[in-house]
């Protein structure tokens, strides 16, 4: 076992104590500049046909309130104007298969179904 005598292990704790206090002591503190953040909600107030953006803020025909889409407590995906010319989307087969979590399948010749998260979309109503 270790012997450590009395005298010597209250030097050993005085030292440390007296080594670890110089950075208990703070730093001189440091001024910096003010910064000025502004931000316009312009994006917001318009449509997705308006701002040529495939991000859209409010949608109405989800819930028939007008409330912001990241309110609405269910899944909503929008395919936005912008987004059907740019990937040339001319069909509701080639626009149901760019939207996830819908699975879009051809039964016999030229029937299709669709699934939305493993549930059978019968009806397809285009606006």
């Amino acid at each position: 076992m270790l012997n450590i005598s009395s005298r010597s292990f209250k030097l050993s704790i005085i030292s440390l104590a007296i080594l670890s206090a110089q950075y208990s002591f703070a730093q001189d503190t440091q001024n910096l500049a003010t910064i000025t953040v502004q931000a316009s909600d312009d994006q917001a107030a318009q449509s997705s046909e308006q701002s040529k953006s495939y991000i859209v803020q409010q949608s109405t025909s989800a819930t028939k309130l007008n409330i912001p889409l990241k309110e609405t407590p269910q899944t909503v995906n929008v395919v936005t104007r912008k987004q059907l010319d740019d990937f040339a989307l001319n069909s509701t087969r080639e626009v149901l298969r760019n939207v996830p979590g819908v699975i879009v399948s051809n039964q016999e010749t030229d029937r299709t179904t669709y699934l939305a998260r493993g549930f059978e979309i019968s009806n397809v109503l285009v606006d």
